[in-house]
């Protein structure tokens, strides 16, 4: 009875989840989505771009869109079906990731960790093209942290790369993060895994498929290496600066049962995790995918936890009491956490935020060509 009640728990909390998504997704205009929508008319109609075929002062500028396969899906999608449907697939994508993290072995420890991951994230997503890399790692961390899987499933995991490497620039974590468990494994094990190496080396043979073969790589490096960036555009911005009710709860929780627990994990979920949470720390845009982490190895010390306690059965009975407890605050810091995250949405609607009336100017005068403009703005006046 308790196992099936645990479930339906879960179940609740990712359509709650999937639900708040959806609506921000309806309010909030990423200032990326109209850029989206006419690079991928763009495509559509004269192939892939070169070049940037938007600036004003670098018309000749080497572009690499190394998300041109969702720029097109995004302005199919757009076309034909409307900004609802847009919104409900990306939604769905976002509670799949969500789901995908939750460990098969430790589900009946994933309420937690799951409700404030879902928490944290639901301040990420919208109809971005970042959201599409969340289910790709969530996808290949659950091979990864999963002994069961990865021996069943470990040789197919290049073939996630061939659509990854077109649809977000995140795949080069996911190369990052095969890389790091190779390395680990060697290290704990004392055993060079021959199949192991065989996997990275096709997961990035895969990479080079795409429009700009190796080059791509050059467009992450050149992201990455820009200091610039931290400190004008938002998202980019030092993630130690990120102060998120939901966010500093779970980065406790997680830690503190880590640390407690630190001998029973393996080395190599260790360092995803800290990698992550590092990545997070530099940088807003990263939070998402520590988050995810964090449900598998939180769920993993939960569990921990819980086979300690039986061995005392006043521990048990408080333990269960304290549960209750956290599971009414959970639920009232979503209530709140989801109204300000759809409130701060608003905030970012097209008639709140973006230059309404200087879109109509512009139609009225006839003006064409490239137009000067703020990043903020610039895919608004593109669109």
């Amino acid at each position: 009875m308790r196992e099936k009640f645990k479930k339906h728990a879960i179940l609740l909390i990712l359509l709650a989840i999937g639900l708040t998504a959806f609506l921000r997704g309806l309010i909030f205009l990423d200032p990326d989505f109209g850029w989206h929508i006419r690079e991928g008319q763009l495509i559509m109609q004269k192939g892939i771009q070169m070049t940037d075929p938007f600036s004003y002062s670098m018309p000749s500028f080497h572009f690499i869109d190394h998300e041109w396969l969702a720029n097109i899906f995004i302005s199919l999608t757009y076309k034909y079906f409307g900004i609802y449907f847009l919104s409900f697939i990306f939604s769905v994508i976002f509670v799949l990731s969500l789901f995908v993290s939750i460990p098969d072995k430790f589900k009946n420890y994933s309420f937690f960790p799951l409700i404030l991951a879902g928490i944290v994230i639901l301040n990420f997503s919208g109809i971005r093209t970042q959201v599409i890399t969340w289910l790709f790692l969530s996808i290949l961390l659950k091979v990864v942290l999963d002994d069961k899987l990865w021996g069943k499933w470990r040789f197919f995991l290049p073939l996630i790369f061939l659509p990854w490497v077109n649809l977000h620039g995140g795949f080069a974590l996911g190369i990052v993060v095969l890389s790091l468990v190779f390395v680990a494994k060697f290290v704990q094990n004392r055993k060079f895994e021959y199949d192991s190496l065989l996997i990275i080396f096709f997961s990035i043979l895969f990479t080079f498929v795409n429009p700009y073969g190796p080059r791509i790589w050059q467009e992450i490096w050149m992201q990455i290496s820009d200091n610039s960036l931290r400190w004008r555009i938002s998202e980019w911005v030092p993630g130690v600066f990120y102060l998120d009710v939901a966010f500093l709860f779970l980065l406790s929780l997680s830690f503190i049962f880590i640390f407690k627990y630190r001998k029973k994990f393996k080395l190599w979920e260790v360092i995803i995790y800290l990698l992550l949470l590092l990545m997070s720390l530099s940088s807003l845009r990263h939070i998402p995918l520590w988050t995810l982490t964090s449900i598998f190895v939180t769920s993993k010390a939960f569990f921990f936890f819980s086979e300690d306690i039986k061995k005392d059965k006043i521990s048990i009975r408080r333990y269960h009491k304290v549960k209750i407890i956290l599971a009414v605050i959970m639920i009232g810091l979503f209530l709140f956490e989801g109204g300000l995250s759809i409130s701060s949405a608003n905030s970012m609607s097209e008639k709140k935020y973006y230059p309404v009336s200087a879109i109509a100017y512009l139609k009225k005068q006839k003006i064409n060509g490239n137009v000067f403009s703020t990043y903020d703005w610039g895919g608004y006046l593109i669109w």
